[in-house]
This record gives C-alpha cells, structure tokens and sequence, in this order.
C-alpha cells in the first residue's frame, strides 16, 4: 500500500497515502537532499527523483 508523503512542515498526515508512495535512497545530491523512488498506484513503472530532506518519505532497510 503506497505510504504517501509527509509535508515538509513536519504535520504528521501523509497526503495522499493509498495513491503514491517515495522511498529514499541512501544516495545525497546535495547537504539537504536526497535521491527517492516513487510508485504511483495507476502506473507500472518506478520513478526516480530528489527532494529535500524535510519532507517524510518511508525508509526501506535491507539486510545483505
């Protein structure tokens, strides 16, 4: 179930949960940002972006 995203004004609603969801990667482009990948529930592939560390994405943990 896609989580959707927490505003950057640190509200603890997740907007459109059940719609899209973001995950960060471990990967910054900047001091303040980080590369995500989305999914969007009427699309078949994965995004790729960047945005800033505020908002609330999920975190996926991943153990080799």
């Amino acid at each position: 179930m896609p989580g959707g995203v927490r505003g950057s004004d640190g509200d603890f609603y997740f907007y459109n949960a059940g719609y899209y969801g973001r995950w960060w990667t471990a990967t910054e482009y900047t001091e303040s940002g980080a590369y995500l990948r989305q999914m969007h529930y009427d699309y078949d592939y994965v995004d790729e972006g960047y945005s800033v560390k505020s908002y609330g994405y999920s975190a996926r943990c991943v153990q080799d």
